[in-house]
């Protein structure tokens, strides 16, 4: 890196390029981002008792124009404007630990099939876990895979847990 260049003396933690800071290890942490919050209370507003659309829209707008110039404003309503909110919240957050939550909050499934499962007929070559299919979520017989039980040995001596 040149001399002169801005970027110079500063250490890039994980060569990401997201923080920057002059001593390594040290740096200020983001744990909310703005598109995380617009597409949270996009949500939230669509699922209100008496839904905010316009609102909604607007902010699932705000979030895509900043990354598409080309993206213009759904007109969307109902189940399908939250499908494209929870959509745009999958890609904006992909990576970032906000999946897991998500699906609990929503009570939905995550499903893993074996490479035999795979009906779209598309090239899935062996790779790790080509043998082991899982789904894990609420199921049909009212249990939820996404909350884990306590040991029973833990409520037992443990006087803290009730």
């Amino acid at each position: 890196m040149p001399a002169d260049s801005p970027s110079a003396g500063i250490f890039l933690p994980g060569c990401s390029g997201k923080r920057k800071s002059a001593l390594p290890g040290v740096s200020q942490m983001c744990f909310m981002r703005a598109a995380e919050m617009y597409l949270i209370e996009a949500e939230a507003l669509c699922k209100q008792q008496t839904p905010d659309e316009s609102t909604s829209r607007n902010l699932l707008y705000t979030v895509n124009s900043a990354r598409d110039d080309a993206y213009t404003q759904t007109a969307a309503s109902g189940q399908e404007l939250i499908d494209e909110i929870l959509l745009t919240r999958r890609m904006e957050l992909w990576g970032e630990g906000f999946s897991w939550f998500d699906l609990k909050r929503l009570g939905a499934s995550i499903s893993r099939k074996t490479y035999a499962d795979n009906t779209s007929g598309a090239e899935c070559p062996g790779t790790f876990g080509r043998n082991f299919a899982v789904t894990v979520g609420p199921n049909d017989n009212g249990t939820n895979d996404w909350v884990w039980v306590i040991p029973l040995s833990e409520t037992q001596y443990n006087d803290l847990i009730k």
